[in-house]
């Protein structure tokens, strides 16, 4: 049975960084919840070296994301697009009534265990 207490050091870290998240968010976001887990994590338990911050002078004049994209990338219709037609068109895509999804689940000390998603 998992332990209540509150003196295991992953409980304290994990309280702390919490609380790092939710002053960042309170701080610099007006409390939106711009700053996660994930934004350090990246799925990890332990957080990676150097986050990927991306363009932050970008992000701050346009934190809502809208408006013409990034210089020299393509918005995000000419992306669908493409990957609409390179799956054979909206209307191959409407042909598709069912899907199958098979690989390998990979855990650090643990055999891999085959998946299969129908």
């Amino acid at each position: 049975m998992p332990s209540t207490k509150d003196d295991k050091k992953p409980k304290q870290t994990a309280r702390k960084m919490m609380q790092m998240m939710f002053a960042i968010n309170q701080q610099n976001f007006n409390g939106q919840g711009k700053v996660s887990c994930y934004s350090c994590h990246r799925g990890s338990s332990v957080p990676v070296a150097i986050p990927m911050i991306g363009d932050t002078q970008a992000y701050m004049e346009n934190p809502e994301g809208q408006g013409a994209p990034a210089q020299g990338l393509p918005s995000v219709n000419d992306i669908l697009e493409k990957y609409v037609a390179s799956l054979g068109g909206a209307a191959a895509i409407d042909k598709i009534s069912s899907r199958v999804e098979t690989g390998t689940a990979r855990f650090a000390s643990r055999p891999p265990l085959p998946v299969k998603i129908v």
